[in-house]
């Protein structure tokens, strides 16, 4: 589940930490906040590897290569939402787990 708001001490929190909390009693994110954000960040990684910051990442496969969306219906009644396993998987890539290139 990606939450829509976090209390402030929540947002301080690293990743690995944040992920390890329950927060099932948060509002979800709409389906289709989350394709924008996934297709921002696909954006950012498909230019990084065109430029070249990737090369030295061992293995790297850019995680949203293909188009990843949630099916976004007219009422929002069946909302798909990354799973806690699904955000763990995509942060302990190389470049999730090391901060990577992107993030310096």
């Amino acid at each position: 589940m990606v939450p829509a708001a976090l209390p402030r001490d929540f947002r301080k929190l690293p990743l690995p930490e944040l992920l390890k909390r329950d927060l099932s009693g948060f509002k979800p994110r709409e389906a289709s906040t989350v394709n924008k954000i996934v297709q921002v960040l696909g954006g950012i990684v498909s230019r990084a590897e065109r430029e070249g910051f990737l090369d030295k990442v061992p293995g790297f496969v850019n995680p949203f290569g293909k188009a990843i969306r949630f099916s976004v219906d007219n009422y929002q009644t069946r909302r798909t939402h990354f799973e806690r396993l699904d955000l763990k998987a995509i942060f302990a890539s190389p470049v999730g787990r090391n901060g990577g290139p992107l993030c310096s």
